[in-house]
């Protein structure tokens, strides 16, 4: 069996891997155009932007280990 990133070691679907890995591409990409940005214009409020893209990235970090901790558990479970 092929495995994707939105499939679990049991073969069923994970949202939360996909949605995680969106988040943090997407935090990522923001935290670098707003570099890159600020070494050629001045950004009007730079600390909120750079909240806003953090928080992306802990979202999905938190997404993924959501899903990293759930197939932990399943495996001492034994479910």
């Amino acid at each position: 069996m092929k495995e994707y990133l939105t499939n679990e070691a049991t073969g069923n679907k994970s949202s939360k891997r996909l949605w995680g890995t969106i988040f943090m591409v997407a935090g990522g990409s923001l935290l670098v155009f707003i570099g890159l940005l600020s070494l050629f214009v001045k950004i009007a409020d730079p600390d909120t932007a750079l909240r806003a893209s953090t928080t992306l990235v802990w979202v999905g970090a938190a997404l993924l280990g959501v899903g990293v901790l759930d197939g932990l558990g399943k495996k001492i479970g034994g479910k």
